[in-house]
């Protein structure tokens, strides 16, 4: 175990993912912190990933490996010189197939401290491998809510000092563009007057954060609200081409925008007058953990709207509706007090 006196650690992040989502800006921001704070840090991930890229441009040591299910055996060789190159103090894994192969290497090498961190609510099988990964191969496992905390610590019978809910955070910029100055860039990006009015999401563009329920939302309310929305992140092919035939047979294309993805989100919050997240839960299973999006929003006073599986285990005291269910929807713009949403603490509610 961990030296108790020790006050630096370092520490080696390994992640099999290739997007650039909630989960990789995750572990990229708690490294710079934690560099910040004077810990080494090294990744290990995919060559090409915008992880692995982003790290390295920012002078992270970092190891290629591709995490492929052919190279399994490759890369547990690789991963088992590493860490007795390195001599961490830490590994800590975060997808499938890097903490299957990542945990038996560091075991074999004798780390003093394996994490394994679970950053998707998504149920897991209590298999006898399952079980030698979470309850022998690691020394703690890190969740991202307290859902999936709940049914890993009632599969596997772990204690409360085994396993730990640490909701995701965000580093945030040094400073902000005024609001009325981000919406006018935003109308000048896409040919619009400069007085025109956004709502929006930013994420990745797929059916379990909602971006289907949110453009047949936006229909209802489209002859009742001056607004154009903003889609603002990328997604497979197909989904994204069939979104944007949605909103040409909905007759909502022309006030549609198909941003893109963007590296720098803040601009966009500012310039949004409602950011919604309607994410769903899939097969009864939450899918969001603590969404990184509604904190950046929130941080940039942009007001924000969230069905229950995305906001639920936000404690901002806002009441948040189920307000992107289709048919039947109540108004999509309020809370369930009737007052407009501010994405602030409700008064008395903390």
């Amino acid at each position: 175990m961990l030296n108790p006196t020790q006050t630096h650690y370092k520490i080696i992040h390994t992640t099999c993912h290739t997007q650039w989502g909630g989960l990789e800006k995750r572990i990229f921001n708690e490294a710079v912190w934690m560099r910040n704070h004077r810990h080494q840090v090294i990744l290990v991930a995919p060559r090409n990933s915008q992880l692995f890229l982003r790290a390295k441009k920012e002078r992270f040591h970092v190891y290629p490996i591709s995490f492929s299910r052919m190279g399994v055996i490759r890369d547990y060789r690789s991963l088992v010189r590493i860490f007795q190159n390195e001599l961490p103090d830490i590994v800590n894994t975060h997808g499938n197939n890097d903490t299957k192969v990542a945990l038996p290497a560091a075991e074999k090498t004798n780390i003093p401290c394996r994490i394994l961190s679970r950053h998707i609510s998504a149920h897991v099988k209590n298999s006898w491998y399952n079980r030698r990964l979470y309850k022998q191969l690691c020394h703690y496992v890190f969740t991202t809510a307290d859902y999936t905390t709940r049914h890993l610590q009632t599969l596997f019978n772990l204690k409360d000092t085994q396993i730990f809910s640490i909701p995701s955070g965000i580093l945030p910029p040094d400073t902000l563009p005024p609001r009325d100055s981000a919406r006018k860039h935003l109308a000048e990006t896409f040919g619009s007057p400069p007085d025109t009015r956004f709502v929006g999401f930013v994420g990745r563009l797929s059916k379990d954060k909602g971006v289907t329920t949110l453009v047949q939302a936006f229909k209802q309310v489209f002859q009742h609200i001056p607004h154009h929305l903003v889609l603002v992140g990328n997604g497979p092919d197909v989904y994204q081409k069939r979104l944007e035939k949605m909103t040409q047979d909905l007759e909502i294309y022309s006030r549609t925008h198909f941003m893109g993805f963007t590296d720098d989100v803040w601009p966009v919050y500012r310039a949004l007058d409602c950011k919604v997240l309607a994410s769903e839960n899939i097969n009864g299973i939450p899918f969001e953990g603590i969404p990184q999006a509604l904190l950046e929003a929130m941080y940039c006073d942009c007001p924000v709207i969230g069905s229950k599986p995305a906001a639920s285990r936000i404690s901002f005291g806002m009441a948040i509706p189920d307000c992107c269910s289709i048919p039947g929807m109540p108004t999509p713009w309020h809370n369930r007090s009737g007052r407009p949403c501010t994405g602030k603490p409700t008064p008395g509610n903390g």
